[in-house]
């Protein structure tokens, strides 16, 4: 799109005046689309659709081909195309989740049966939380099923089993550590009783959150309230970078080629389908 919107104001460069205004409106409208499709609403928003028309007026009004051919204007414009989100496609159905993780398709030999969930049970907490949470891009939408995926082994585990007893305190399907888990219930129950359960024990702060809402939005929460505008932006580029950055800076953990598997594959069925 934009290179065809450049190759068009290349050729109407030398046109004469008259001529130059009306043939941009439908390559103006490209690039307001552009701007305002990547950059307009949650928390990496640019520009206010008022000011994206306030743009658009000083454009026909002072030397237009100029401002658009500038050096500044068209770094820009590559700027945004570097840095849009992925394509999105359909809801997310348990289908969609099988097709990432055929084993999400039963609990059949699960070793606790009471903390695994399939693809049909989980699609709906996770598509609930990616609505509470504002998650809307595609990039983080799969970043945050892979690391589900992955940290509960397709959806099998709810805590921190392993090396037995485990961790008390760590859980839900992003298994979250502790501290983290006291902050969540907090946010989902109120001071008073996570800070009750709390002086009970690690465990019962985990049991505040390990209901299927609560576990399948850990994940929606903590990416929301615990990670960076930038690391955020990193994840709905879809880019290798922006996930090991996701991993690392934010998550606190190492990005290993398990990882990339899954995430990969949550990448390709999100944005392209079957």
């Amino acid at each position: 799109m934009i290179a065809f919107s450049l190759a068009v104001l290349f050729i109407l460069h030398d046109a004469p005046p008259f001529t130059l205004y009306m043939p941009h409106f439908p390559v103006l409208a490209c690039h307001v689309y552009l701007v305002y499709k990547y950059n307009i609403g949650a928390e990496r928003s640019l520009l206010s659709l008022i000011d994206l028309f306030t743009k658009l007026k000083e454009l026909l009004s002072f030397s237009l081909v100029n401002m658009l051919l500038s050096t500044t204007f068209l770094a820009g414009l590559l700027g945004l195309a570097s840095a849009a989100p992925l394509n999105r496609r359909a809801a997310l159905t348990a289908a969609t989740i099988q097709a990432i993780a055929p084993a999400t398709a039963s609990c059949s030999g699960a070793e606790y049966p009471d903390e695994c969930a399939t693809a049909e049970q989980a699609v709906k907490p996770i598509t609930d939380s990616f609505t509470k949470y504002q998650i809307t891009t595609t990039g983080e939408q799969a970043a945050l099923l892979a690391i589900m995926l992955y940290e509960s082994a397709n959806f099998q585990y709810n805590k921190n089993h392993y090396p037995a007893p485990g961790r008390p305190g760590q859980g839900t399907k992003n298994m979250q550590m502790l501290p983290f888990n006291l902050k969540y219930a907090t946010s989902v129950y109120g001071a008073d009783i996570a800070n009750q359960a709390d002086a009970q024990s690690p465990d019962a702060v985990l049991a505040l959150v390990s209901g299927n809402e609560e576990s399948f939005g850990s994940a929606a929460w903590f990416l929301s309230t615990q990670c960076s505008p930038e690391i955020r932006q990193g994840l709905a580029a879809g880019t290798q970078g922006g996930w090991s950055a996701y991993l690392s800076q934010c998550v606190g953990t190492t990005d290993v080629p398990e990882r990339d598997t899954i995430w990969q594959a949550a990448i390709q069925k999100l944005s392209g389908g079957y």
